[in-house]
């Protein structure tokens, strides 16, 4: 299956175990922002991410990727570069505390 029919198998499976999409983001650590992304087949799931919703559910998922994703790793925008130059020139002791915050943020 591709990532959209990926994350409609998962919808399918939160809908018969009557778990919101809310409390899988919460449990999972996977954003809905990633989950969308993922249905629009801009990003590919990473394995550990599919790990993470295999546990979660107590399934198997078989990924596909039927077609090359619209951004690449690599493949950086201008606000991509600029966020990482801006975190590569953080003081250390600024970058620990913003760290929890950022694994958040980027699913880390």
């Amino acid at each position: 299956m591709d990532g959209f029919e990926l994350v409609q198998a998962i919808e399918t499976e939160l809908k018969q175990r009557k778990i919101s999409k809310a409390k899988f983001y919460e449990d999972t650590g996977i954003s809905s922002a990633t989950f969308s992304q993922w249905r629009k087949k801009i990003y590919a799931p990473s394995s550990a991410a599919l790990k993470k919703i295999e546990q979660y559910l107590g399934i198997v998922l078989t990924f596909e990727q039927k077609e090359k994703p619209t951004a690449e790793i690599g493949e950086l925008t201008p606000e991509q570069i600029k966020a990482i130059e801006k975190i590569k020139k953080m003081p250390p002791d600024e970058l620990a505390r913003k760290m929890p915050a950022l694994e958040a943020v980027l699913d880390m």
